[in-house]
């Protein structure tokens, strides 16, 4: 491939002025471009004067040909570029050699520039890891590490050259650990504490202790041999088994006291004699391919149960933060799995909320027999949660569905659930009686809308206004006669609304007593109470059936709050289905 084709080829171009020229010193720009989150330019080296040849030193060289250098390069503002350096090459008159002009800032047969070296130790002075540094620079792991080897090993040349000081002090420490797997395995240069009593015979149950060695307060290593009771039976079902042979795996451990522990267990390998298959025992306690017990696992769940982050349990147990991430989620799709086989329950209740801020929402599915969670879907609409609601098993026994007065949501639970009947929420019913009220006001006098001390006790139930607010509606009312009016129907419809656990006689009362307002709403009331009653003839059914429920969507808004707090904890979720996963098992079953 020809340098420069990589700029004609897939993904479109940005050619918006990314970079200006003052960006790159000694360098002309011919062309940049930004293609996704890279950034790209053409280059060409603006040389200082003609350079001498590099064999005779002769001074007076010829123009020979133009070559190309791909290379990256940082700019002033601290972004890496990949470049196509123009450069020139000279001959030499005198010996005939043909050599390649030094281009500042570069290094001959090196592919990063000095100050991009330079911003990866910058980089990692601050703090951030080598992964890290590598993602956010686009190079690879290996080469920041060269790159902060070769600095490091420069500085130190520079700071070793004094002279040995008078006075010294002389100490022995542990040197290091060699890191095999998720084990470790100690040096011969350290101490060795054979059979401590840090880790007793019976913190790992199965295995026969070898050697121990303590390292610190809360940390060991050990070797141990995995102690099985009779050889294992091979898949074909033969009993013909032969010893092949011995392995070693490096497993992370905790005990009962907290201390951490790097096993390294002596583990067998077995032929069959009878289909050829070379196998490994299973170890107690340990799955297969896996470098961390499950006590192990169970301890860092655990952490997290007490609302611990997964940082700071990474930096306790001196894991990485993925590592915690991987086990926390593999325990809660388990517990998962082990709660979520239960029908759908009878009474349920169906409520939105908001994932991210209020552009993102999800359907919570909530028992409110039994006060938890059944489910969460993605999205509110009817394409979103129709299907998964079809897949129910039991939706048929579904009784009764709480819902607030949503027209789409009462279309999907009519097909879904065709033998429930819909019951209004008492919260959202009531918020609708007063919003109407306070719109009323707003438009007879405009002082409500924007005096609060109004406001607030024109919302508020009779009873539970203190003296202060009563006097000043008082003289309100004495101005305002027509809203006085309104306030007195608004208090009556509340009331007969807010009313639970009806008989059937007392419901035949209330149906009358409703259908009465209606009329006075729709014949002799403003227009703003005649909308209200629209939406009650429209959502009648739903609504006489809360006086003989006694159950309501408060449940699920309470879980709604608790939802909030997983959210918070994890700083945002940006899959839905860990999102999901942590609902569930925290707000599910069996908690």
């Amino acid at each position: 491939m020809r340098v420069g084709e990589e700029e004609k080829k897939g993904g479109k171009e940005d050619e918006s002025p990314t970079m200006p020229l003052m960006l790159f010193n000694f360098y002309r720009v011919i062309r940049n471009w930004r293609k996704g989150r890279d950034f790209f330019a053409r280059l060409e080296y603006k040389q200082d004067g003609i350079p001498s040849c590099r064999g005779c030193a002769h001074k007076k060289v010829v123009f020979y040909d133009h070559y190309y250098r791909k290379a990256k390069v940082a700019s002033i503002d601290g972004r890496i570029y990949d470049v196509v350096i123009k450069a020139r090459r000279y001959r030499c008159p005198k010996c005939g050699s043909v050599f390649r002009e030094p281009i500042r800032g570069l290094k001959s047969n090196k592919r990063i520039s000095e100050n991009a070296k330079d911003e990866i130790i910058d980089k990692y002075l601050d703090g951030a890891t080598n992964k890290k540094i590598s993602k956010r620079l686009r190079v690879s792991q290996s080469t920041v590490e060269r790159v902060i080897h070769e600095r490091f090993e420069l500085k130190v040349k520079e700071q070793l050259n004094y002279e040995c000081p008078p006075i010294i002090g002389i100490d022995e420490h542990t040197l290091s650990f060699y890191v095999k797997g998720c084990g470790m395995v100690e040096k011969k240069e350290g101490k060795e504490n054979e059979k401590c009593s840090t880790m007793p015979d019976v913190l790992i149950k199965g295995y026969k202790i070898l050697r121990t060695v303590s390292v610190g307060q809360d940390f060991s290593i050990a070797e141990v041999e995995h102690k099985q009771s009779g050889i294992p039976d091979c898949l074909c079902g033969s009993h013909r088994l032969i010893h092949y042979d011995s392995y070693r795996r490096y497993i992370k451990h905790v005990s009962e006291n907290g201390a951490i522990y790097h096993l390294k267990v002596k583990c067998k390998r077995y032929k069959c004699l009878d289909c050829g298959r070379v196998f490994r025992e299973r170890l107690e306690g340990v799955r297969p391919y896996a470098r961390h017990s499950e006590r192990f696992k169970n301890r860092l769940v655990s952490e997290y149960a007490r609302n611990v982050c997964n940082k700071a349990i990474a930096r306790i147990y001196r894991i990485s933060a993925s590592t915690v991430e991987r086990a926390i989620h593999s325990r809660y799709e388990q517990k998962l799995k082990e709660q979520i086989n239960y029908p759908c329950p009878e009474i349920i209740g169906i409520d939105e909320h908001t994932i991210h801020k209020g552009y993102k929402f999800a359907t919570t599915i909530a028992d409110l027999s039994h006060h938890r969670i059944y489910d969460v879907i993605k999205g509110k609409r009817h394409i979103d949660i129709e299907s998964t609601l079809m897949s129910y098993k039991g939706r048929e026994k579904v009784k009764v569905v709480c819902m607030d007065l949503s027209s789409g949501y009462r279309s999907i639970v009519r097909r879904c659930f065709p033998n429930a009947k819909i019951v209004a929420d008492r919260f959202h019913v009531i918020r609708l009686v007063l919003y109407h009220f306070m719109e009323f006001c707003k438009s007879a006098q405009e002082e409500v809308k924007w005096k609060r001390s109004l406001t607030y006790p024109l919302r508020k139930r009779k009873e539970r206004l203190k003296p202060h607010e009563r006097e000043r509606l008082k003289n309100f009312f004495k101005e305002n006669p027509a809203i006085e009016l309104a306030y007195e129907f608004k208090e009556k419809l509340c009331e007969l609304l807010n009313k639970k656990s009806q008989t059937a006689k007392q419901c035949k009362n209330n149906i009358r007593k409703l259908k009465g307002m209606m009329k006075v709403m729709r014949y002799e009331a403003p227009t703003e109470f005649g909308k209200l009653a629209e939406t009650i003839s429209e959502w009648f059914a739903p609504i006489i059936r809360m006086w003989r429920f006694t159950k309501n969507n408060g449940i699920t808004e309470g879980f709604h709050r608790k939802m909030k707090l997983i959210q918070r904890r994890a700083y945002g979720y940006r899959n839905f289905k860990n999102y999901r996963l942590r609902v569930l098992v925290e707000c599910g079953v069996n908690l």
